[in-house]
């Protein structure tokens, strides 16, 4: 699986996924080929899905959010969710348990934009049921990668 060096590596990564190898290598004390090799180590086995910039929405303008849950007819999960995921408005479509298993976090510039997109939702085929949750305030928001940077620190 992956040993301390590897949570060394992650856990740079975490804080600035462009930080050049020879930097990583210096600063952890390894040499430039060790850390190209552990990366593609990562990436190999899935650990490591990709370097991805963390991006504030509301900053761009998208200051409407909600969160819809979807209870779909039966046989219709895969589709919707195929559907639901090329929607660029879409920023995370899960599967959980309950009376409603999709939910989808969807984005928008406006309120009334936020509804049209809703509403466009709505009409995707093999949908029985939905409810909406409007989102205020996130309090928190973190990537997957620093998530299990976190536990691998930890542990």
């Amino acid at each position: 699986m992956v040993d301390e060096v590897d949570v060394k590596i992650l856990s740079e990564l975490v804080k600035n996924s462009r930080t050049p190898y020879r930097q990583l290598a210096k600063k952890l004390g390894l040499g430039e080929s060790t850390v190209y090799n552990r990366i593609n180590k990562l990436f190999k086995s899935g650990i490591l899905k990709s370097f991805t910039a963390e991006i504030d929405l509301r900053k761009l303008g998208m200051t409407s959010e909600a969160i819809v849950e979807i209870k779909p007819y039966p046989h219709y999960v895969r589709k919707l969710r195929e559907a639901l995921s090329e929607l660029t408005y879409v920023t995370e479509v899960l599967l959980v348990s309950g009376d409603y298993p999709v939910m989808v976090r969807v984005v928008a510039s406006s309120n009334e934009e936020l509804a049209s997109k809703i509403d466009d939702i709505a009409k995707i085929e093999g949908i029985a049921e939905f409810r909406i949750r409007y989102v205020f305030e996130t309090i928190l928001s973190r990537a997957g990668s620093k998530v299990l940077a976190k536990i691998l620190r930890s542990g």
